[in-house]
């Protein structure tokens, strides 16, 4: 494929993400710029600073890796601050989570498949009742993706399903997302590889000297909420293996490993926990008697 056809391709998905079903999305993220205003504390940049507490994050990923957790380990990451994403809020009960950042939800069970998620809404009930139950979730800021393109959170906003009171964060991706690097805005993050991409720009721009990438494995499928090897819905929707290589690895690596040089230059080390992850070259491996 050359250029003029992937610019040609990027632009008829970001569209289509945009415009499809415009008037609907507009009136959904109207109600959901209502609620933000009058049901919950929206937080400003210089707000959600104010959580940060210490100069090192863990950056809590999906792989099976979190299984291998021991006590002293989680007490050890609970010394420093958090940020989740995905599927941690929704199974892992065990930690305590600072900041927790939701972009175009699909869900995380394995009850039933991303199709019928979508058609029914069980996503939002689905992620809107775990994120109410995680460990201090009246501690937790919610970094939530505010714009047309993010249906599923503005649904979860606009029907007020996570709990009146709670403080959150809105944010938008770039519009052309593999162009940019991090910068210090939260108010604008990449969205490159996956969400994890977003969460280590917002814990840059945020100001950590230290991000840990914990349960970020890639070298599989496997969901730490599952039983080793069995496949979600999701990726045997996508035609995939618990035990296939993680659809973004590619991506990902891609993308650290040019980011990685960007934040040696900006004084800031990031480093993988598991030292069995495909990051496992292109970054060290998280020293943990630090």
């Amino acid at each position: 494929m050359n250029l003029l056809n992937k610019i040609i391709l990027v632009f008829k998905s970001q569209y289509k993400r945009y415009f499809d079903d415009f008037l609907y999305k507009l009136g959904l993220y109207r109600k959901a710029n209502k609620c933000i205003n009058n049901d919950y504390e929206h937080l400003t940049s210089l707000e959600l600073l104010k959580y940060k507490k210490s100069e090192k994050i863990f950056i809590l990923g999906s792989g099976f890796s979190i299984n291998d957790l021991t006590e002293d380990e989680i007490k050890h990451i609970e010394k420093f601050d958090t940020f989740a994403f995905n599927g941690f809020l929704e199974h892992f009960h065990k930690l305590r989570i600072d900041f927790f950042l939701a972009r175009e939800f699909l869900g995380f069970n394995n009850d039933i498949t991303s199709q019928d998620m979508k058609e029914n809404g069980m996503y939002d009930f689905y992620f809107s009742d775990k994120s109410n139950k995680v460990k201090y979730a009246q501690d937790t800021v919610f970094l939530l993706q505010h714009e047309l393109a993010a249906y599923s959170v503005n649904s979860i906003l606009a029907q007020k399903m996570i709990k009146k009171g709670r403080k959150i964060f809105t944010f938008k991706n770039h519009f052309l997302r593999k162009f940019y690097y991090p910068t210090k805005s939260l108010k604008k993050l990449v969205h490159y590889s996956g969400s994890i991409s977003d969460v280590v720009h917002a814990s840059y721009a945020l100001g950590y000297k230290e991000i840990v990438l914990v349960g970020v494995d890639l070298y599989d499928r496997n969901h730490f909420w599952l039983p080793k090897d069995e496949t979600s819905l999701i990726d045997k929707d996508r035609g995939y293996k618990a035990q296939d290589i993680h659809n973004t690895a590619t991506p990902t690596i891609k993308m650290f490993d040019k980011w990685n040089k960007f934040f040696k230059e900006e004084g800031v080390v990031l480093s993988v926990y598991n030292p069995r992850s495909l990051l496992k070259d292109i970054m060290p491996i998280y020293e943990k008697g630090e």
